[in-house]
């Protein structure tokens, strides 16, 4: 059974401009819920265990070979950093190099 919390914020899904007009599906509503609940239920890097924020690092070094990246908002607002300190070298026969 789904939280409260979380099927109060399915139930909002039917009350937007464009789904208003929607008959609600009690039993799509609670699957909905039950997702919520379990996505809040994962840990976030604010609570991550140092295991996984190392993991985290390691994937991000993996894809951007950078550590000039942002860890929040849209990719139109990343700005690389200009400090060549932070930033690791491009192995060769990499992609990028």
């Amino acid at each position: 059974m789904a939280s409260s919390r979380a099927l109060q914020r399915t139930a909002q899904a039917w009350c937007l401009n464009t789904t208003q007009h929607l008959e609600m599906d009690p039993v799509l509503a609670e699957a909905f819920a039950a997702i919520l609940d379990h996505e809040w239920s994962q840990p976030l890097l604010g609570n991550a265990t140092n295991a996984q924020l190392l993991e985290e690092l390691k994937v991000r070094i993996e894809v951007h070979w950078s550590l000039d990246y942002k860890t929040t908002g849209r990719d139109e607002d990343y700005v690389p950093a200009t400090d060549s300190a932070n930033s690791l070298p491009i192995p060769p026969g990499s992609p990028s190099h």
